[in-house]
């Protein structure tokens, strides 16, 4: 049975994941916008996915799989890390986006709760141009740079260019050594610790000062109203307890289910490379196969989350009516008309007023 449903709630959660998006843009918050455009781009990718392999393995659509062409940059980069790298000649390929985002989401985190952490501090003062350019910088490369980096190293414990499974589609294939546990699983779990880390100080500020804390943000310079901190702490948590979660079970259970397989060099881990595993759901368990549907419906409730916390807000409501305005002036041809009415009314009432009183 095809997973329509994942598709529809895929390409739902990616629509209503961008409606907050134009509040959070006057903002500049950085890292809000990065988990919209990395929730956008896995639920697309994901809703993609069940539709393209639904009921069949079938390899097509291999430039979708990869996403991703190597260039000058990606080969001086690759041949930089010496001898370990002995052939540089194939593409950085096999699910490019998806697995920056994999790096993207936690790193946006970190940068929010970071940020929250940090105006709720007593001793919070206005930055200076400097300061804010160093912020800027330090989120963009963390945020948007870092995932494709991370993204290209990939390459390395990269066994084959990807493999296809019926119902949820091409997927990246990972050598599990040790080393893939460290380049990969380690630096990703890291930045969803200190992101807890962070979301731990926030709440225990929060805690001591639970009666002042309308002025604690009343008298900070940062613009954050209660409302829009207890947002965007609620979307921090959500993202930090639920990464956490997931990365712990998918992989004890990969490894109970696989083990770990020893490095032996780069040419053995891709000699196989340009072969294409295909998956059928007989070669699945049932525990399996219920893990992979919920690991789908997860980014679908990050998105569905974000909406719920930020397209209700009073922000999101002024871009509605906005919106609503420019609808109905340029598509209906409403509200230019009923303005001139009632531009014209508001003229005339003074003078039909003027006449009476001086009848009077």
């Amino acid at each position: 049975m095809a997973l329509y449903y994942v598709t529809a709630l895929s390409y739902i959660a990616a629509v209503l994941v961008v409606i907050p998006s134009p509040s959070q843009w006057r903002t500049k918050n950085i890292p809000t916008l990065s988990i919209i455009a990395w929730l956008f781009i896995t639920n697309v990718f994901q809703g993609t996915n069940t539709i393209i392999w639904a009921n069949n393995v079938r390899v097509v659509a291999s430039v979708y799989c990869d996403i991703g062409e190597q260039n000058e940059i990606t080969t001086k980069f690759t041949k930089a890390l010496g001898g370990l790298i002995e052939d540089v000649s194939r593409p950085l390929q096999g699910n490019m986006l998806w697995m920056a985002s994999t790096w993207g989401l936690p790193a946006s985190t970190v940068c929010l709760t970071r940020y929250l952490a940090s105006v709720t501090s007593p001793n919070y003062a206005p930055i200076g141009i400097n300061e804010r350019r160093k912020r800027f910088w330090f989120e963009m490369i963390m945020c948007v740079f870092m995932p494709f980096i991370f993204s290209g190293l990939h390459y390395i414990l990269q066994s084959h260019r990807f493999y296809i499974e019926e119902d949820f589609g091409c997927k990246s294939a990972d050598h599990v050594t040790w080393a893939a546990i460290w380049l990969l699983l380690a630096p990703t779990f890291a930045l969803s610790i200190v992101s807890a880390i962070f979301g731990g100080i926030s709440v225990y500020r929060l805690a001591r000062c639970r009666m002042k804390c309308r002025k604690l943000f009343a008298n900070s310079a940062s613009g954050l109203a209660t409302s829009q901190y207890y947002r965007l702490m609620a979307i921090s948590l959500q993202l930090v307890i639920t990464d956490l979660i997931m990365k712990l079970y998918v992989e004890i259970s990969e490894v109970k289910a696989y083990g770990i397989y020893p490095w032996v060099s780069w040419a053995y881990v891709h000699e196989h490379y340009d072969e294409i595993p295909t998956f059928s759901k007989g070669d699945e368990s049932r525990v399996g196969w219920i893990n992979k549907v919920v690991g789908s419906i997860i980014p679908v409730t990050y998105a569905f989350a974000f909406f719920f916390l930020f397209g209700f807000g009073e922000e999101a409501f002024s871009d509605y009516r906005r919106i609503w305005a420019w609808i109905k002036t340029h598509i209906f041809r409403v509200s230019s008309s009923a303005a001139v009415v009632a531009e014209r009314g508001n003229m005339t009432h003074p003078n039909l007023a003027g006449s009476e009183d001086s009848s009077a």
